[in-house]
């Protein structure tokens, strides 16, 4: 009986530990008006990104709600977008390595591949507070 109910705890942790590094973890931005968009990440995608001459990157995907968007000319309300990144804490820039934007229903509007070049995360901008706030997460899950 022990061993069953033993059994049944250590099942249901394990589980909640995989569920709950699946889900999307909402990033508090400095600065970021959230009736605009939300922004949040996924705890279990922040791996290890090699590039050759670079150390200390890694890659995270990043999902972002908006409230309202143009996309090829079409007005667009409550869009997610799925976005791959790769970032260098270090020198404070990321690489967009994909996108994709869904419509409310779960449909792809646009999907495509990022680009093979670094960007600064500009003071003060979403990429910048995005790259603060998800740095010290990547420091952590390293140890």
């Amino acid at each position: 009986m022990i061993k069953t109910i033993i059994l049944s705890c250590a099942l249901i942790f394990s589980s909640y530990l995989s569920y709950s590094q699946t889900v999307w973890k909402r990033l508090d931005l400095p600065g970021a008006a959230p009736e605009d968009s939300t922004y949040s990440y996924q705890l279990s995608s922040l791996l290890p990104y090699n590039e050759p001459g670079k150390t200390g990157l890694f890659k995270v995907w990043l999902m972002n709600i908006e409230r309202k968007i143009t996309i090829n000319d079409i007005h667009y309300r409550n869009i997610k977008t799925i976005a791959h990144w790769a970032v260098d804490c270090a020198n404070r820039e990321y690489k967009l390595l994909s996108l994709t934007y869904y419509n409310l229903d779960g449909t792809v509007i646009e999907s495509g591949k990022g680009h093979d070049y670094w960007e600064d995360a500009v003071p003060e901008s979403t990429a910048d507070a995005i790259v603060t706030s998800i740095c010290p997460k990547w420091k952590t899950k390293k140890k």
